[in-house]
């Protein structure tokens, strides 16, 4: 009966969807599709297709037929819940933070792991590397469609673009080349996310209560805010 988690229920659905045609992909290009080892060793025949040309990182893979169909489907029903009054935090948190669409998808595939382990051993696969069970920089580019050779993509993981700067993102492993940086959404983002209100430890500390008070001259703070001033200092 919560229209917020039928909303990231559907919207990760469509996350599944996408990964399970990006395992069809690596399957049917795969030089060894029984290696019972895959993602522990590079075996020459592995060599010779990355020399042959393997998967090519500059094209985006784009949408299935009918992803945007479903997307559209999720995204009404959560259009009807929120005019009827509810609260659908995904939406919230995209408007709050002026996400781009691309945005959200992005944020989906580095959160599903953590929301559903089976996306774990998925991702792992898809990285050809069972020690990597987050998504990375260029898995998340290929997911969204648009893929790892878009310079409007890689630029979302910007130290200024929304989801990084707003710490609902967080690119680790800064010694990595950057397609094969790990993607991370703190533990807050993700129980928000899940209906859970407890405030930042970070924070808590200098939450208060808010007391109405009759002030004059404060125009100029209140226009400031409704513009979407983020800090004020009184």
């Amino acid at each position: 009966t919560d229209a917020s988690a039928r909303h990231l229920a559907g919207r990760l659905g469509l996350v599944a969807d996408r990964v399970r045609l990006a395992v069809d992909r690596r399957r049917s290009g795969d030089s060894d599709p029984d290696d019972r080892f895959r993602g522990l060793y590079v075996s020459d025949a592995q060599v010779d297709h990355l020399l042959h040309g393997g998967h090519g990182p500059l094209l985006g893979v784009g949408e299935d037929p009918g992803g945007s169909e479903a997307r559209a489907a999720v995204e009404a029903e959560a259009d009807a819940a929120e005019a009827a009054g509810a609260e659908v935090r995904l939406r919230r948190l995209a408007r709050s933070f002026d996400l781009e669409p691309l945005d959200l998808e992005l944020l989906l595939v580095a959160l599903a792991p953590d929301l559903d382990p089976r996306f774990e051993r998925l991702y792992g696969y898809l990285h050809d590397d069972v020690s990597r069970r987050r998504a990375s920089v260029g898995l998340a580019l290929e997911l969204s469609g648009v893929g790892e050779g878009s310079g409007t993509g890689r630029a979302r993981f910007g130290p200024l673009a929304p989801l990084v700067e707003g710490g609902l993102l967080v690119v680790e492993d800064a010694d990595r080349p950057f397609l094969t940086r790990a993607l991370r959404v703190p533990d807050r983002v993700a129980a928000h996310l899940l209906g859970d209100a407890t405030p930042d430890p970070a924070v808590e500390a200098l939450a208060t209560t808010a007391v109405a008070h009759d002030a004059a001259g404060t125009d100029a703070l209140e226009g400031g805010l409704r513009a979407g001033a983020r800090l004020v200092y009184v």
